[in-house]
């Protein structure tokens, strides 16, 4: 029963489950071992939820953490990454770098090329080579 909650996270995200829906469940189902098992008071898991828990013991400090205040920093960092990530896309504010690194890529390698595109768009990702592409590199755009 203790563990239902990382079984349940796991199992919908194996199922490929929308993320915000595998969060959701993995909430809904930890709520009732915090209070049955745990017997915290209703106030004190909204507390745990929001701020993160707070070990009373020296002796288990290291599981002090989590919470929605300590995700802030990495939301804002992935907001802020989307917003880069969709101006550096619908604009040409790259075009001078992206033809240089096309020319450098032509003077290289073609490996160079997809290093380059690698660094300046981000959206390759590479693949084990069958080895039916003589002398082509494993690199498949997403």
């Amino acid at each position: 029963m203790v563990l239902s909650p990382p079984v349940i996270v796991f199992a919908l995200a194996l199922m490929r489950v929308d993320i915000l829906v595998v969060i959701g469940a993995g909430i809904a189902s930890s709520i009732p071992l915090c209070l049955a098992v745990q017997d915290m008071a209703a106030a004190d898991v909204v507390r745990t939820a929001i701020l993160g828990y707070v070990a009373s013991l020296p002796q288990v400090r290291a599981l002090s953490g989590g919470g929605l205040v300590s995700m802030l920093d990495a939301v804002q960092i992935v907001c802020i990454t989307s917003a880069y990530a969709g101006i550096f896309k619908e604009t040409p504010l790259l075009a001078g770098i992206d033809r240089v690194v096309r020319r450098m890529s032509r003077r290289l390698s073609p490996y160079g090329g997809y290093a380059g595109d690698v660094c300046v768009y981000g959206d390759y990702f590479l693949q084990p080579d069958a080895g039916d592409h003589a002398g082509a590199p494993a690199v498949q755009r997403s």
